[in-house]
């Protein structure tokens, strides 16, 4: 999953994609793999927001995580490619904290033990994965754990089973926004802030993915509860014109030309929102997580 570097580069970027994904799932010709891979590109990587909260001095609860106890409860697939996103999620939060407390290890076995369930554990190089944690190398924990769940959205794709890769990507950043609603909650912080508002536009591309998987009365009722969480982001007004007219730069992302501002600056009035929504953003992604990790 390619981390996001600025907001004016991840609005950007985000808003590109979120017209070409909604195009293309309405397209029965374009691959399933096209789709799920514009999907992995865009959705933030958990170290994103792990590194963003240690920076800020925001201290380590390991009480925000999903107990590995809860594995038990996990019997359907749907259950399973959730919560395989949740707890991978929590292992980067952990490992940014340098492996607090030896948790990482025990987060890596719930992953093992999902995944396997799944049919997908030989994706995943747990040694080299439990060498990294042991000696708090995080560059190539999260390196080797985006490699391996590349490999497993390939796998899931082969086997027709795309359904669980959009699963497996909605927990993982329905985590990171709990994470970050949470830390918002109780450090006030405009940039905490700003994170929360811009996944506006993610779970804009999310839902239409999810409404092309909508199979089963479990699927249908989580494309239900983001449809509800969206209508809470839609009181979030976001600029998508950057008004300054120099200090900018063309680059090539693969095939997308995008355009990234140098400044900072420039991005600082390009979203809208009022405490009282944010507010109303963490209690949903609260409830709609909570439903999650107990299996309800």
């Amino acid at each position: 999953m390619r981390k996001l570097y600025t907001p004016v580069i991840a609005i950007l970027i985000l808003c590109c994609f979120t017209s070409e994904i909604k195009a293309q799932v309405t397209e029965a010709e374009v691959p399933e793999s096209e789709v799920l891979e514009k999907l992995m590109q865009t959705i933030p990587s958990p170290s994103e927001f792990s590194s963003l909260v240690k920076e800020i001095g925001i201290k380590f609860n390991p009480e925000l995580l999903n107990s590995p106890a809860n594995i038990s409860k996990y019997n359907s697939d749907y259950q399973k490619a959730i919560n395989l996103g949740i707890y991978s999620t929590d292992l980067g939060y952990l490992n940014v904290y340098e492996n607090k407390d030896s948790l990482g290890l025990v987060y890596l076995t719930s992953i093992k033990q999902i995944a396997d369930k799944l049919d997908v554990g030989a994706q995943i190089n747990f040694g080299k994965i439990t060498q990294y944690a042991m000696l708090n190398n995080v560059n190539g924990l999260l390196s080797e754990t985006s490699y391996s769940f590349d490999k497993i959205n390939r796998q899931l794709v082969d086997e027709k089973k795309g359904f669980i890769s959009v699963l497996i990507l909605t927990g993982g950043w329905l985590e990171t926004l709990y994470l970050t609603c949470q830390a918002a909650k109780e450090y006030p912080n405009k940039l905490l802030d700003t994170r929360v508002a811009e996944q506006k536009i993610i779970l804009e591309q999310i839902l239409p993915i999810l409404k092309t998987y909508e199979k089963g009365e479990q699927m249908a009722e989580l494309y239900r509860e983001l449809s509800s969480l969206n209508e809470f982001f839609q009181k979030i007004r976001i600029k998508q014109k950057i008004r300054s007219e120099e200090n900018y730069e063309i680059q090539m992302w693969g095939e997308l030309e995008v355009i990234v501002y140098l400044n900072e600056a420039d991005s600082k009035d390009q979203i809208k929102y009022k405490a009282e929504d944010l507010n109303d953003i963490l209690k949903e992604t609260s409830l709609i997580r909570s439903k999650m990790v107990e299996a309800k």
